[in-house]
């Protein structure tokens, strides 16, 4: 039985963004989702992550405030421009996950339940 591998989905890629409004699309021909393509101008370049398949000679990003899994891309082709793409994406709001992000740079998650202590005053009525 020969098995099919599918192509990544926006959903498995993009794990969360602050306004999906401000995904944008760009010129990039021959590019299949989950490539990096060059996004800006001349004096302010940056590697994205391609959101779609290139369609009429363009693709879809989203160049801020996201949060993006490496885990669900071609781990060959995406390896090479890591550190790339999360320096570039730090000043922009973009924070990349999965194995390929390196120890010092993976996201923090803080204890969600911090404990309080709670005191009472003794001279308060019960």
């Amino acid at each position: 039985m020969q098995t099919e591998t599918q192509p990544p989905r926006l959903g498995y890629i993009l794990k969360s963004e602050a306004d999906s409004n401000s995904r944008t699309y760009i010129v990039a021909d021959n590019v299949k989702i989950g490539d990096v393509v060059t996004y800006g101008n001349n004096d302010n370049q940056r590697k994205l992550v391609a959101l779609s398949n290139s369609e009429h000679g363009k693709v879809l990003v989203q160049p801020r405030n996201c949060v993006i899994n490496l885990d669900a891309l071609d781990q060959e082709k995406i390896k090479p421009s890591v550190a790339d793409l999360i320096s570039q994406g730090d000043k922009y709001g973009v924070s990349y996950v999965g194995e390929l992000v390196p120890f010092e740079n993976k996201p923090t998650v803080e204890d969600s339940n911090p404990t309080v202590e709670e005191t009472v005053p003794e001279d308060l009525p019960m």
